[in-house]
């Protein structure tokens, strides 16, 4: 049904009612976490939905996976996380 595509980070591609963003590996927390926190505030302004590609394992990553895991007990259904 859905087809996973790896994209440069913090890059969205359309795909049918779902947007895709993977995030790499950017050391800087604040940074990252404000850009995935930017897309799900504007997700949530339209009926689409999220799915947010993590990879690696540092700092960063672990704040927007906590960020992406709340968002989803708060909006179930809108977003997806998947840990590469």
């Amino acid at each position: 049904l859905y087809e996973v595509q790896l994209l440069p980070a913090a890059a969205v591609e359309p795909i049918g009612d779902v947007d895709l963003v993977e995030v790499g590996g950017d050391p800087d927390v604040h940074v990252a976490t404000s850009v995935v926190l930017a897309r799900l505030q504007e997700t949530l302004l339209t009926d689409r939905r999220l799915v947010v590609v993590t990879r690696g394992e540092d700092l960063a990553l672990a704040a927007v996976r906590g960020l992406v895991r709340s968002a989803q007990s708060e909006h179930p259904g809108r977003f997806v996380l998947v840990d590469t």
